[in-house]
């Protein structure tokens, strides 16, 4: 048995029929066979995909924001085992519906009462997670996988079936460990790392390394985590946030800095709260809520998400509102901290709105 209980997944869609989504399926039957408030709804791809009409009882919906949209009651688990292809889905689906995002831990598993878990994640069968362990938003720990004390994992973290990490470890954003690898204690993979499968990692690993072996060498060296599109950690993005040394720490979750090095930059008007159909939004929380989700759709239209984002620039004309828009930020961006300049003004060009908030994204 784990150590405690965690809350009932509900009504889940899965993002991906392939194998690790038909690994995802069993657990949402264990969970239910344990007595868990589970029901698995659906599977979800992209348009294009060569999946059949249903798989293992499950209808295979080809529009997953369509589907998801029609019932907000709904969570989803994307289910791809690549990082990268992972990340690129939740921005998606998080520019058009906000997080919606389930938390599955197999009955099996054994997780201490310190271990703290991100939305999204997944955790299967036989897995062990003692003290003081974190693992970020839709983080994948496989079967049988071993995560000493203190240890730490960035979000979409990957980890193969039977890894182990010592006591300290600290594994960053889209890094992936393969079947039965082991990291020595305190040691650090860098985001969008790659260790081989059965390699004995004895020293740190750079952002982007591929290392395999024993020990573990380094084999080559690709784009880290964010340079594939999804900025996670600064060490590997090619848009590096900062404060830095000499400056105040931010009043809120913002940075004072944003060095950008991506190739692709979108510039973004100002949004205001009106829906597609043209109609205006009359309360000013809606508002937010709906130039947020205008915004999504542009970031999506251009292949972005929102940990993409660079820099805001939000306009309220009623200081009341300020801790609503902190609400939908928080649910935009998560702990993401892009540049923000928040202001304070007598009135938009147009006295109907009282929000407006303006962009700029780099991929």
């Amino acid at each position: 048995m784990r150590a405690r209980q965690f809350p009932s997944p509900g009504r889940v869609a899965l993002f991906g029929p392939g194998g690790l989504g038909r690994e995802v399926l069993q657990l949402l039957r264990d969970l239910t066979a344990a007595g868990q408030e589970c029901t698995p709804l659906a599977f979800l791809v992209d348009p294009d995909s060569p999946a059949p009409a249903a798989l293992h009882g499950l209808n295979v919906h080809r529009d997953a924001v369509a589907f998801l949209r029609a019932d907000p009651g709904v969570s989803v688990v994307v289910t791809l085992g690549d990082p990268v292809a992972r990340a690129r889905v939740v921005a998606r689906l998080e520019a058009a519906l906000g997080p919606r995002f389930a938390t599955l831990i197999h009955p099996g598993a054994w997780l201490g009462d310190s271990v703290e878990i991100g939305a999204g994640s997944v955790v299967m069968a036989g897995t062990t997670a003692t003290t003081e362990v974190q693992l970020g938003r839709h983080v994948l720990l496989n079967p049988g996988c071993h995560l000493a004390h203190d240890t730490v994992l960035a979000d979409f973290a990957t980890l193969a079936p039977a890894v182990a990490l010592a006591g300290g470890v600290e594994v960053g954003a889209g890094a992936s460990l393969g079947i039965g690898a082991r990291v020595l204690p305190r040691l650090r993979i860098g985001a969008g790392a790659r260790v081989g499968a059965g390699a004995v990692v004895v020293r740190d690993v750079a952002p982007g390394e591929t290392v395999a072996g024993v020990p573990a060498r380094v084999l080559g060296k690709g784009a880290a985590f964010g340079q594939a599109g999804i900025n996670q950690e600064n060490a590997a993005m090619p848009t590096q946030f900062s404060n830095p040394p000499g400056m105040h720490t931010p009043g809120s979750r913002y940075s004072h800095a944003a060095l950008v090095q991506g190739e692709r930059r979108l510039v973004i008007s100002g949004q205001i709260g009106v829906r597609p159909d043209g109609s205006v939004v009359e309360d000013g929380p809606g508002q937010i809520a709906q130039a947020l989700a205008n915004l999504g759709t542009i970031l999506a239209a251009h292949g972005m998400g929102p940990a993409n984002i660079v820099k805001l620039g939000v306009f309220l004309t009623d200081r009341e509102l300020i801790p609503a828009w902190r609400v939908h930020r928080e649910a935009l961006l998560g702990t993401l901290a892009p540049t923000s300049t928040l202001l304070l003004v007598a009135g938009l060009a147009d006295p109907r709105f009282v929000f407006e908030v303006e962009a700029e994204a780099v991929a």
